[in-house]
């Protein structure tokens, strides 16, 4: 398994710094499983992101609350 988390630094609601921290696993093991990877060469939030926006658009409790 391997793992790793994203850690984004905010200044009065702006993203100002954005680093990666590995949580388990091994450095080596991430770097060959985002060079073989056709989705990302880095380490990011874009798909949880993009799950976390659908789910709002098909929830209409949520899509009341957000959009």
């Amino acid at each position: 398994m391997n793992y790793a988390a994203v850690k984004k630094t905010r200044k009065k609601g702006r993203v100002v710094d954005v680093s990666t921290v590995l949580v388990a696993g091994s450095e080596e093991a991430v770097t060959r499983i985002l060079n073989t990877s056709a989705c990302s060469v880095v380490i990011n939030t874009s798909f949880v992101e993009q799950y976390n926006g659908s789910a709002r658009h098909f929830n209409a409790r949520k899509q009341r609350k957000t959009y």
